[in-house]
């Protein structure tokens, strides 16, 4: 098998309120990141399956970006560039969460690389 889809990410206006929609409506559990202004949504045990943040640059209003797993976010990087994809972000590392970085596929989206923290 691949590598899993880890998270889908919502980029809108007012996260934590739209979050909070989801959750109730799906039952989602719902958990608050106030250090990075973020809110995460668990349907499964192993990682959050949603992320809910601010719009932002590359990130419109309305945007969804997915999280793929990864072993070692460079070296995946490294082969996406070599395949044709762009680099938007290097490996970054983010405490409590892992280490994530970002390219833009040959048709424009933005995907994000997540090697999260063991749980």
């Amino acid at each position: 098998m691949g590598k899993r889809v880890l998270q889908i990410e919502f980029h809108m206006d007012k996260p934590s309120e739209t979050a909070k929609w989801y959750g109730q409506l799906f039952d989602w559990e719902i958990q608050e990141w106030p250090q990075f202004e973020y809110t995460t949504a668990r349907w499964h045990d192993d990682v959050p399956g949603a992320g809910f943040g601010g719009a932002a640059e590359g990130f419109p209003n309305g945007s969804i970006c997915i999280y793929i797993e990864s072993d070692d976010v460079q070296a995946d990087l490294d082969r996406v560039i070599a395949a044709g994809g762009t680099l938007v972000s290097p490996p970054m590392d983010l405490p409590g969460v892992g280490t994530m970085g970002f390219f833009r596929d040959p048709a424009g989206v933005v995907t994000g690389l997540l090697k999260p923290v063991p749980m």
